[in-house]
């Protein structure tokens, strides 16, 4: 470890000590969901025998659906696996040169490859609605994951209103790229260590007073977001906070 990487590691120590010593507020940094981005893994220029082999993959997999992911359906799916059987019979039309058959199989493959792109793009729209299982959807599919974006989970913090019993919950709000999203939130509280957990109110901000608590008791919040595109977030990491 260089002599910078030192100091930049002391100062983030010495921070995060300032914060945990203040009874007053609590912050808890959480990791981003990153949502992993599909893509097919092979070219139109592929050898036309392992091209199809692998366009055959990738319609089996949608078609068997065995983890319960690809729905409703790829809407193509009937043409899909037309066109891969008319891409085979002009393959084989070629290896014993019948006349033009050179020139339908290019057209064949072409269609072919429309289809995987089309796939391709239902895939990565299913991967954006499940967040949580973006790449066993993607890999599920026989596709490989590529580039990935961040949607930001929320930080939550809990800070005392200033009457006795009561406590501000705040987060960020759902966002991608800078960008916010409508959502609900989810609050719960846990009294016996997060033994167990009660609801508190669903709130549609970042953010909830919550009253009526006992002072110099010890508490738990958590905190988890609902939104229409990404769906629900796991839970965050619950937090202490000593009502006062």
């Amino acid at each position: 470890m260089s002599r910078r990487e030192r100091k930049a590691l002391i100062r983030t120590r010495n921070l995060l000590k300032s914060l945990l010593a203040n009874p007053y507020f609590i912050l808890l940094s959480m990791p981003s969901l990153v949502i992993p981005k599909g893509k097919l893994g092979f070219k139109k220029s592929m050898k036309d025998g392992d091209f199809v082999i692998k366009s055959k993959a990738i319609y089996d997999a949608l078609d068997l659906n065995e983890a319960g992911f690809y729905t409703p359906p790829f809407s193509d799916m009937a043409d899909f696996l037309t066109a891969i059987t008319k891409l085979e019979t002009c393959i084989q039309n070629v290896k014993v040169r019948t006349l033009g058959a050179a020139a339908a199989k290019k057209v064949a493959k072409t269609d072919v490859y429309n289809f995987l792109k089309s796939a391709l793009e239902y895939i990565n729209k299913m991967a954006r609605n499940k967040p949580l299982s973006a790449e066993e959807i993607i890999t599920g599919a026989n596709m490989m994951v590529c580039a990935t974006h961040k949607v930001m989970k929320p930080q939550l913090s809990a800070k005392p209103t200033g009457a006795a019993g009561e406590v501000n919950l705040k987060c960020i709000a759902v966002q991608q790229d800078g960008k916010y999203y409508k959502a609900t939130y989810n609050w719960q509280i846990s009294s016996d260590g997060g033994k167990t957990w009660d609801n508190l109110s669903d709130t549609v901000e970042a953010k909830l007073k919550v009253i009526g608590l006992v002072v110099t008791t010890t508490v738990k919040f958590r905190q988890r977001a609902n939104s229409k595109k990404f769906g629900i977030t796991a839970w965050c990491t619950p937090v202490d906070y000593t009502v006062v």
